[in-house]
């Protein structure tokens, strides 16, 4: 499963999430609002008052040949990997909003939404996900799904928007206490003293 610390760094980075649509009073005049978009785990539309955005990410399956890799060896250790695929659903829901005499259609803040979030995942999520040795896979980013016809006649919007991503875990197969400590060794830096005898430090990873 993808770490449980990245999904809530990819859950929180929609929290927040600055928003700003735009419409027409009554008399023409082009009228805008801000708010800030809510963010949380979950598999379910969330019934709030201020727009809201639930990330849901399982179906995790076996990436590219379905193989696990030996990464490399450490210390004599082997150290195997394997690229794995999950799906994400992020649920946004909306009620209409009024500024003045202006009334924002529910349907066009959920539109506004899916838009800066779809631009969010692209160019965020990616920077989360690479400790992960992990991305976005971009050609999924199109799966949405609009529930308004299953909500008319009400002040709220639903969308669904389903992407995939990519990540890797990393295991040996060894217990804890049987691993060497230390790891690989980058460089040695020397360092010459007033005496001229040369003191060498190890950087490990």
């Amino acid at each position: 499963m993808l770490d449980e610390a990245c999904f809530e760094k990819l859950v929180d980075d929609l929290n927040s999430l600055t928003i700003i649509i735009s419409g027409k009073d009554d008399k023409g005049a082009t009228k805008t609002k801000s708010f800030t978009l809510k963010s949380f785990p979950g598999d379910e539309f969330a019934d709030e008052e201020v727009p809201t955005a639930v990330v849901a990410i399982y179906d995790h399956k076996a990436g590219y040949g379905g193989l696990n890799n030996l990464s490399k060896v450490v210390d004599g250790v082997h150290w195997f990997s394997r690229e794995f695929i999950a799906d994400v659903e992020i649920r946004i829901h909306a009620r209409e909003l009024k500024k003045g005499a202006v009334m924002f259609h529910p349907r066009d803040i959920t539109s506004s939404i899916l838009t800066a979030v779809k631009k969010r995942v692209r160019a965020s999520w990616d920077r989360i996900l690479i400790d992960y040795y992990g991305s976005v896979i971009d050609d999924s980013l199109h799966a949405e799904r609009d529930y308004q016809d299953f909500v008319q006649g009400t002040t709220e919007s639903m969308r669904l928007l389903r992407f995939q991503v990519r990540y890797e875990e990393h295991w040996t197969k060894m217990l804890d206490d049987e691993v060497p400590e230390g790891g690989d060794i980058e460089a040695i830096e020397f360092g010459v003293t007033d005496g001229g005898t040369d003191t060498p430090t190890t950087v490990k990873n």
